[in-house]
């Protein structure tokens, strides 16, 4: 079987950029023109629920920087054939005019997650890939002088009182205080080899942050604008902010008031639109809008609940591969419910599992008929079990007696033998059948 979920490599990004799979070339344009146009340290952003596809557009962003910077360079050698190709097949993104010139680091902040110090790892990783763009060596001396300066902030957050006075007995207080200039000043230092003749601006992408611990979270958010104030800096976070505010209220508690927090880090704020999953599905070669009943109602309930753009590629890859695996069902009665059952119980596998378990253990026809009750298709397929095509309330009524009937049938009989005594001829063990389809992803 094969994986649909496409995972952000830089060839899948390189793909998405010439095929625009998600239609986000107009976004990934007026995002790169809003910051062509910030001359002063700025903190970005991104907006969208988990799953809605926020890593590949800012790595969408970050290729694109990369891909011009090498132009202006002249760093032809370095840039690969299908990076041409994929950049000079979309119109928008292979023929802008930006005004400066960019060097993107792409920081994933849940794989540092554990790490005892977010700004460390977060200049680690900035050397280790800015190093790919530049011939500047970067000196060690500088890395000493950070680390030192670090191990000394660890020990005035972690030491208590006691052990801090003696270690600091007879130190100049004065020197001390200065930690936080020294910090500034050392990463200016080294962000100045990193950018020398090689890009205008830094622009650093922070990604997952939403994911991370709340300790590691915050000490990032507060490192970077306590560390980086420098104009040729620019910050893009791709967040879920509903779940960065719950984040910050775990450490700070819940009287904090995270969103005025968070409003203080950011400069400006970016609500990510959707992506085009039409173009996406039909690039993955996904049906979602067939004349088939079972994709049909499936394409109804994605949109009822809203799925994201992960969750909509899990669910119709389970559809598709069922209405596929399982043909020789079509034309067969059975068929005629199991095309009804399958995507509700798929959905609900995804977005309420105890609707689903409640649904499988046979006491859950209050949850289908509310559920059917406000959707034009599902309400349809009930007239047709009673072969009736007036969507008149009587008629809708009479199916909805019927398909309880046979829901109890199915779902809360414990009899495996027999026949549905009614209009369709279903056998006792259809639920079997139905689950074994359901789990055959």
């Amino acid at each position: 079987m094969e994986k649909y979920i496409l995972e952000a490599t830089d060839e899948n990004i390189l793909n998405s950029i010439e095929h625009d799979q998600l239609g986000r070339s107009p976004d990934v344009k007026d995002f790169l023109e809003l910051i062509d146009t910030i001359d002063y340290n700025t903190f970005i952003s991104v907006d969208a629920a988990w799953g809605e596809g926020k890593t590949f557009f800012i790595r969408q962003i970050e290729m694109t920087m990369k891909y011009y910077n090498k132009k202006v360079f002249q760093k032809n050698k370095d840039i690969s054939e299908w990076e041409k190709q994929a950049f000079q097949s979309n119109n928008l993104l292979g023929n802008l005019q930006l005004q400066h010139t960019y060097l993107p680091i792409y920081f994933d902040a849940w794989l540092y997650d554990n790490h005892k110090d977010a700004l460390m790892a977060l200049l680690m990783v900035a050397i280790k890939k800015s190093g790919k763009s530049i011939s500047t060596t970067i000196d060690a001396g500088k890395i000493e002088k950070l680390a030192s300066i670090m191990d000394s902030i660890q020990f005035w957050k972690t030491d208590n009182w006691s052990n801090l006075v003696e270690k600091h007995k007879g130190k100049d207080i004065l020197e001390e205080t200065l930690l936080l200039g020294d910090i500034r000043q050392t990463i200016k230092e080294i962000f100045d080899d990193i950018l020398v003749e090689s890009a205008d601006k830094l622009v650093v992408f922070i990604d997952e942050l939403d994911r991370c611990k709340p300790t590691f979270a915050v000490e990032m958010l507060e490192s970077i604008k306590h560390y980086f104030d420098d104009n040729r800096f620019i910050f893009v976070t791709s967040i879920n902010k509903s779940q960065l505010i719950h984040t910050i209220s775990r450490y700070y508690g819940d009287g904090f008031d995270s969103n005025l927090y968070l409003n203080k880090f950011f400069d400006i704020n970016i609500q990510l639109p959707p992506a085009d999953t039409r173009t996406y599905f039909d690039n993955l070669g996904i049906s979602c809008n067939s004349s088939y009943w079972i994709e049909k109602i499936a394409n109804e309930l994605q949109k009822t609940y809203s799925l994201s753009l992960r969750d909509s590629t899990r669910f119709f890859q389970k559809i598709n591969t069922i209405n596929e695996k399982w043909n020789e069902y079509v034309g067969e009665a059975s068929w005629r419910v199991l095309v009804l059952f399958i995507p509700i119980i798929c959905i609900f596998d995804i977005v309420d599992i105890s609707a689903k378990n409640k649904i499988l253990s046979g006491n859950g026809f209050d949850i289908l008929k509310n559920l059917i009750t406000k959707e034009s298709e599902m309400r349809k397929y009930v007239l047709r079990l009673i072969n009736e095509h007036e969507d008149t309330e009587e008629k809708f009524c009479e199916g909805m007696e019927e398909l309880k009937k046979i829901y109890k049938f199915v779902f809360a009989t414990d009899n495996y033998y027999g026949w549905y005594q009614g209009r369709i001829d279903i056998p006792a063990h259809l639920k079997k059948d139905c689950l074994r389809m359901c789990n055959r992803i």
